[in-house]
């Protein structure tokens, strides 16, 4: 699993293995407030990297510290260790949907695969874990599957690739990795599709926004004939100009399809899509962890597997 990594208030990076993921999951769930364990953190501010034996302390559902410096709420929603996640998870949403954090209990399910009629979905659901409630549910242009979605500084999602049908509720016979991208207007339930497309149709990315808040995509698994390799390209959408530009690539081919967690045992036939393993540092780069490569080598077509090691990205904002 990629990912798990927190960004500290102190701008420090704690990375968390596998299994110390899964515990703090488990401790969510159980009521636990603390541990120790041991971490390796990151400054970049020095580029140093250091083990520490570190305090994880969980203070209620929105705060988390470590050795006694709070990490920051873009990390807590990356890492979906609220107990508002843990709602939201439990409900049995299509395989292969995409859920965003709106703020406040309030999710966004979009997208996915009902396997018992074959259909990829063009549904939008807003979810109130903290009611309890489904609050509306309204259409988006594409049924999509393995697509990403990112709120904007608006309060609008911009949901972009993905594998997708030509239209809505069309059936999976009909479907390609889509280079589309819309745009959902949660308040008015209504999504509408962008004139700009991306370079290649591709599905499986991570986005997150730049300083002027623009979607930034990262990797991702691209339509092609034969063998597929992950994209290493970084793709930015230009909100004012509507456009879609190539910034910057990444060392490590990478593209970001993880299961959830499973929290119920008749939920083990559901798989989420979760995208976001990338955050923008206050000072002004990138980091990206985790996903999964597939390269070419010398003694085989292709080899596959998980990428564990993060990446720090520069990029020039223009």
């Amino acid at each position: 699993m990629g990912g798990t990594f927190f960004t500290l208030e102190d701008d420090r990076i704690a990375f968390f293995n596998p299994e110390q993921f899964k515990k703090f999951r488990t401790m969510l769930l159980n009521g636990s407030k603390s541990t120790l364990e041991i971490l390796h953190v990151w400054n970049p501010k020095t580029h140093g990297v250091s083990k520490i034996i570190a305090e994880i302390r969980f203070e209620d559902q929105d705060i988390v510290k470590v050795d006694g410096e709070q990490v920051t709420l873009k990390s807590l929603n990356r890492l979906r260790l609220s107990r508002n996640w843990r709602k939201v998870l439990q409900s049995p949403w299509p395989s292969g949907c995409s859920i965003l954090h709106l703020g406040k209990g309030r999710f966004l399910i979009s997208g996915g695969n009902k396997d018992e009629d074959s259909l990829y979905v063009s549904k939008v659901t807003i979810y109130n874990a903290e009611k309890g409630c489904v609050e509306k549910e309204f259409d988006m242009n594409y049924g999509r599957v393995g697509h990403s979605a990112i709120l904007l500084s608006n309060g609008k999602v911009f949901c972009i690739g993905g594998t997708s049908s030509t239209g809505p509720n069309h059936s999976q016979t009909r479907t390609h990795s889509t280079n589309s991208a819309e745009i959902i207007d949660v308040t008015n339930g209504t999504s509408v599709t962008l004139d700009a497309t991306l370079p290649v149709g591709l599905s499986h990315a991570v986005v997150c926004t730049d300083e002027n808040g623009d979607p930034l995509i990262f990797g991702g698994f691209p339509e092609s004939k034969g063998v597929q390799y992950p994209l290493t390209q970084i793709v930015r959408y230009d909100l004012r100009q509507s456009v879609f530009r190539e910034v910057g690539a990444m060392k490590t081919s990478r593209y970001f399809e993880r299961p959830a967690d499973v929290l119920r045992p008749d939920s083990s036939n559901i798989s989420f899509v979760i995208e976001d393993c990338a955050e923008r540092l206050t000072n002004g780069q990138y980091i990206l962890d985790g996903g999964s490569t597939i390269q070419p080598r010398v003694f085989s077509d292709f080899a596959s597997g998980s990428t564990c090691g993060a990446e720090i990205i520069s990029l020039i904002v223009k």
